[in-house]
């Protein structure tokens, strides 16, 4: 966990399934552990991103959960007028950039959803960050998780 971080200032992304679990508390156990992201103790140690894309996998859900309920979504951003989170979003890369590394992720699993493809093509371009960290099994792929340790990077998944 973040808390026993080796190194201090990492920067982590997090999967739009870990920003659903602390929010809407379905899982027990996931919400806890995403909740411990978000601790006030890891202030300074962290600084957790999210992508706009899955930002708004995000937003859909809670809105589909609480059938436009405005005050829902202001509880989620609270998150960001709070600086325990920072939307990372799609300016900062070049779509050429985004492309190329989409097609070499479909290239080393065909199978994994454009979804994830996405979420991890991003983080992959986004220089400062270090881990991805999600709940989603299918992305503990063997090929996946090596292509990122070539390129100094790790998903958590929990």
């Amino acid at each position: 966990m973040p808390q026993n971080a080796k190194n201090k200032h990492q920067i982590f992304h997090i999967d739009a399934n870990v920003l659903l679990n602390f929010y809407l508390d379905d899982d027990p156990d996931q919400h806890n552990t995403a909740q411990s992201l978000f601790n006030r103790s890891n202030t300074g140690d962290i600084d957790i991103k999210i992508n706009t894309f899955a930002l708004g996998e995000v937003h859909q859900n809670i809105i589909k959960k609480y059938n436009y309920e405005y005050d829902k979504i202001a509880k989620l951003n609270n998150l960001f007028d709070n600086g325990k989170l920072e939307a990372f979003e799609l300016k900062n890369i070049t779509i050429d950039d985004l492309t190329k590394e989409i097609k070499k992720l479909k290239d080393i699993d065909s199978y994994m959803s454009i979804g994830d493809i996405l979420n991890i093509a991003i983080f992959l371009l986004d220089t400062e960050a270090k881990f991805f960290v999600t709940f989603d099994t299918e992305l503990n792929n063997k090929k996946i998780v090596s292509y990122l340790k070539e390129s100094g990077k790790d998903i958590h998944l929990y």
